[in-house]
């Protein structure tokens, strides 16, 4: 019985980090490191964690770096060093875009994937929304998508 439940916890475990931790680990070193100055030409995407851990790592990176720390604002780190966030259709986004700003916040509905973060209603979901402008709904569907992913 132990065997069978050690192995099923550590599937959990292991799902869970893959898809929502090292995405936020990854973010935290590169802004700690300061490595999108170093390559300027290069945009940062965080996919299949969802947005609402950006206020949280905002606030680890200003006790644990400190004085290293770069940028006095979220947006302005978001702008500077190109990073784009995917978000889902149910998170607090006008608390998000506080945060992240409503030009580096990207779809992401996993549309294809059968997991948890599917969401194939996710334009309509957005569009529905009365606590964000139709304005930057429209550019969290199409144009920042289209910024992070060098198409425009």
């Amino acid at each position: 019985m132990y065997g069978h439940m050690t192995a099923s916890f550590s599937l959990l475990k292991r799902a869970f980090a893959h898809n929502r931790v090292l995405p936020v680990v990854a973010f935290r070193d590169l802004v700690a490191n300061r490595i999108p100055e170093h390559f300027p030409g290069l945009r940062f995407g965080f996919i299949e964690a969802a947005a609402s851990w950006v206020p949280y790592i905002w606030h680890v990176l200003r006790r644990s770096v400190r004085a290293d720390l770069k940028h006095k604002n979220p947006q302005d780190l978001f702008r500077d060093y190109r990073f784009w966030i995917a978000c889902e259709a149910d998170e607090e986004l006008p608390h998000l875009l506080n945060y992240i700003g409503e030009d580096h916040i990207v779809i992401g509905s996993d549309y294809g994937h059968n997991d948890p973060s599917k969401e194939p209603e996710f334009v309509k979901n957005m569009r529905a929304r009365e606590d964000v402008s139709s304005a930057v709904v429209e550019k969290i569907l199409s144009r920042n998508a289209r910024q992070l992913y060098g198409l425009s």
